[in-house]
């Protein structure tokens, strides 16, 4: 696999897990008593994946 579809497939991962975390938020705060350190929890991991992301299509741009 080229250096670049590599990265295509791990920016690919980072938002369907961010996209996987959004649902688990939304069916959370949809309870009588959601689980707030659950969900700040969910959202800490969103936010590191989104900087992973962010690092992923720096380095796509990236001159070799």
């Amino acid at each position: 696999m080229g250096r670049n579809k590599h990265i295509y497939v791990l920016i690919a991962a980072r938002e369907r897990k961010v996209g996987e975390h959004e649902r688990k938020i939304a069916i959370e705060r949809a309870k009588p008593l959601p689980n707030e350190e659950l969900i700040a929890h969910w959202q800490a991991e969103m936010l590191e994946w989104e900087k992973q992301r962010a690092r992923y299509v720096r380095r796509l741009h990236r001159n070799w």
